[in-house]
């Protein structure tokens, strides 16, 4: 399904190191025909408070009590953009000091997520193009707590610089953290608001949600969860 098409592992980071990996080598065809072959055994032993750009966004998860978002950014273990979706695991008795605080949190799980297969998956490259409109799709980067673009119209990208959004935009926010905008060269003439803001659900704390749920109770995934964690803590 869906979910299967653009989740790309599943990590378990106890302490804020990657100590178990699922799965660690896969090779799977999606529906459009493409062929993904993965190895994940680079990502085993890493400890995210020395990575560069997992490092702001685990320290967040860790006080947040809920997911927390980075990327799209490449991983370690292999040359995809993905984002990674950090949910913190709190269990009576353990401790985990974050800026000066004691958490009791044995650490969390990550769900790695192919970034340009969500887009394709999402079609927000296709349904833009059909209705002659031209987007850009940005975040806010957790460490310097500014915008960049993680999407945009293919054309826009192509015209290297030299096609652009027109003045006349209506954005769409979501969580105060991604931002869909949305222009039409010849002046808004359409109604595009109500799939607009469906688009901008793929970086919805909702959604990610929606995946952690579907992968933890697949029973692969729950086998894997009992390896490392006290059962109370997915009972």
């Amino acid at each position: 399904d869906g979910i299967d098409e653009i989740v790309m592992s599943v990590q378990l980071v106890p302490k804020l190191v990657v100590a178990l990996v699922y799965p660690v080598k896969e090779t799977k065809v999606l529906k459009n025909g493409n062929v993904v072959t993965q190895d994940n055994a680079g990502a085993i032993g890493l400890d995210l408070l020395h990575h560069p750009e997992r490092k702001a966004n685990a320290v967040a998860t860790v006080p947040s009590r809920d997911v927390v978002i980075s990327g799209p950014l490449e991983l370690v273990e292999q040359p995809l953009m993905a984002l990674i979706a950090d949910l913190p695991i709190y269990i009576e008795g353990e401790s985990m000091p974050i800026a000066g605080v004691d958490y009791e949190c044995w650490g969390f799980v990550a769900v790695i997520i192919n970034w340009e297969q969500l887009l394709e998956e999402v079609g927000i490259y296709t349904r833009f193009d059909r209705a002659g409109l031209l987007f850009s799709l940005s975040r806010t980067n957790l460490v310097t707590d500014t915008a960049f673009t993680i999407a945009e119209s293919k054309a826009i990208t192509k015209s290297g610089g030299t096609l652009s959004l027109p003045s006349d935009t209506l954005t769409q926010e979501v969580n105060a953290e991604w931002f869909l905008t949305v222009g039409d060269p010849a002046g808004f003439k359409v109604d595009w608001m109500g799939w607009s803001i469906s688009l901008a659900i793929i970086g919805s704390l909702a959604f990610t949600l929606l995946v952690m749920y579907a992968l933890v109770n697949r029973k692969e995934h729950q086998l894997l969860l009992y390896r490392m964690m006290p059962k109370k803590a997915i009972a």
